[in-house]
């Protein structure tokens, strides 16, 4: 199986629209012509601005989403510990 392919099937579903764009810079590599430096040079610049762009915004997303998690976590473990000191007024 292809990587592109490959990557379609393994991917989280809620998180699709955040994954590198995969498809997109490999069109953009297909557009290079064979012999034409002027032209090559001009496609692998787009080509990196745009991979660049997409490893941005991905990981403008993982950051976001671990900052999501990490205060979900924080507000558990603070629960736990109000519910633990609830629990031993309780039983004391």
């Amino acid at each position: 199986m292809k990587f592109g392919k490959s990557l379609l099937t393994l991917l989280h579903a809620p998180w699709a629209d955040h994954y590198l764009a995969y498809k997109d810079l490999k069109k953009t590599l297909k557009r290079q012509v064979a012999g034409d430096a002027q032209t090559n040079s001009q496609v692998e610049g787009a080509f990196v601005t745009e991979l660049l762009q997409s490893i941005a915004a991905c990981n403008g997303f993982f950051t976001r989403t671990e900052q999501e998690i990490a205060a979900r976590l924080a507000a558990l473990v603070a629960q736990r510990a109000d519910y633990g000191l609830w629990l031993s007024c309780i039983v004391s």
